[in-house]
């Protein structure tokens, strides 16, 4: 058994560092929460990994976990489970170690993925990972990690155990300056990234110094999060109440949360300007044990069941929804939509395509829905053609790795047009057809080279 899970992926590319990754101001960031990554029987490590629900233990679930990134255009994934295969000394976990790295090695260069994340809630985790993976020398682990995301919700501190939510506060803070530390000695992680609920004491709203009505300690807490951190995810927890039965909604309603936008503001006013991302969660009712009738984050309205005949409901309409309704003097901090989790996904969720943003300017997101083009086959090996809809003549045509790096450019002067691809590495490729006078894209997709 050691074997067949041992064996789930055998490939080998060059390591990349931090040096090397860059950002694609106009690509589109969609992020997956990975859970079941690693369970265990019972939810006991003493008994072992259950390999009928671990991605990392199951051949079939790796493979399909891949299969629904790439199917729903997600180019970032934050790991959850991933502390007892990385920091264990057991030698019987090193193949999950290793399918661990498999999976991102694979992610990266075939399915779109840019960058990993691990999430955790304390200091010695973030140690181990450096230096017990990313940084290990016996074996080296070709599929690195990239981020450290914190996540240790302080606003609750009853439920994280902490003696007060001045200590549970303290904690997250001291948490995030060793994440820096780390930061600045691995040279695979870039980014320090932080979930976020509330900047109050939600346990005791009404309390006057922690809770709600506080709005200067709140503003002080959020400087202190937000000159800590590169990103931050921020729950929206929304409902699929913002829609009515003809499965229409108002952009008001939909970005109506009072406290969401309140929070919005509080990280607005800091000069930081962190990069922002709401976390939009695929849970129903039944899934937080709380029945199967409606008002439960987005589940059901996902799964298109609640008896509205709705057609088209996908992750890009949720986004793009959200947008609408996002006040402009924030465009600039938002840089992608972040969703929960992977297991709660419907199976046959619709993505609806990637959400873009325009190159160099902060106007908002276009519509994936852009101008016709055709490119085929898909997956190609050796030539690549290029039809044009109702786009110019006159246009050029660039490609991207998935880290973002132009690798080719070319004009397209007919309606059809072919391109040598005989040279290119296996994996996926990100294209954009450019207008000659405007610099903006035009239209956008994707192709595998095999």
């Amino acid at each position: 058994m050691k074997q067949a899970i041992y064996m789930f992926i055998l490939l080998t590319f060059s390591t990349i560092t931090k040096s090397q990754i860059t950002q694609d101001s106009c690509g589109f960031e969609r992020g997956l929460y990975m859970n079941n990554m690693i369970k265990y029987i019972n939810n006991d490590f003493a008994q072992g990994v259950d390999t009928n629900i671990s991605v990392l233990a199951n051949s079939q679930k790796f493979h399909a976990a891949l299969n629904f990134i790439s199917q729903h255009d997600i180019n970032y994934l934050v790991f959850y489970d991933t502390r007892g295969i990385i920091v264990s000394t057991n030698p019987a976990y090193s193949i999950y170690r290793n399918n661990l790295s498999n999976f991102i090695d694979s992610a990266k260069n075939f399915y779109g993925v840019r960058k990993v994340a691990v999430a955790g809630g304390d200091t010695a985790f973030f140690r181990d990972v450096s230096t017990q993976y990313n940084q290990s020398t016996n074996p080296v682990f070709p599929g690195k990690i990239d981020v450290l995301n914190l996540e240790l919700e302080f606003w609750l501190p009853t439920s994280i155990g902490a003696a007060s939510f001045n200590s549970a506060f303290t904690d997250y803070i001291n948490i995030l300056d060793f994440m820096n530390m780390i930061k600045n000695t691995d040279p695979y992680i870039d980014t320090v990234e932080a979930y976020l609920g509330y900047f109050f004491n939600a346990e005791t709203p009404t309390d006057p110094q922690m809770g709600y009505g506080n709005t200067v300690r709140q503003q002080q807490r959020v400087d202190s999060v937000d000159n800590r951190t590169d990103r931050i995810l921020l729950h929206y927890y929304m409902t699929d109440h913002i829609w009515d039965s003809s499965g229409s909604a108002n952009p008001t309603d939909f970005f109506g949360n009072v406290r969401y936008n309140e929070r919005i503001t509080f990280l607005n006013n800091n000069s930081h300007q962190t990069d922002i991302r709401p976390i939009f969660s695929s849970e129903t009712t039944s899934d937080i044990g709380q029945g199967t009738g409606g008002g439960n984050f987005l589940g059901y309205w996902l799964r298109d069941t609640l008896g509205w005949n709705i057609a088209g409901n996908s992750l890009y309409k949720a986004e793009h929804s959200f947008y609408a309704g996002y006040d402009s003097t924030f465009n600039t901090r938002l840089k992608g939509f972040q969703w929960f989790d992977y297991t709660k996904m419907p199976v046959n969720c619709v993505s609806g395509g990637p959400v873009y943003y325009p190159c160099g300017t902060s106007t908002g997101i276009e519509s994936a829905e852009l101008n016709e083009i055709s490119i085929y086959p898909s997956p190609a090996s050796s030539t690549i053609h290029i039809q044009l809809g109702n786009i110019s003549q006159n246009s050029e045509i660039e490609f991207m790795d998935v880290l973002g790096r132009v690798i080719y450019r070319q004009s397209i002067n007919n309606i059809n047009s072919e391109i040598d691809i005989s040279g290119w590495r296996k994996g996926m490729y990100i294209y954009k057809i450019l207008g000659v006078q405007n610099p903006r894209p035009i239209s956008r997709g994707k192709f595998v080279v095999e």
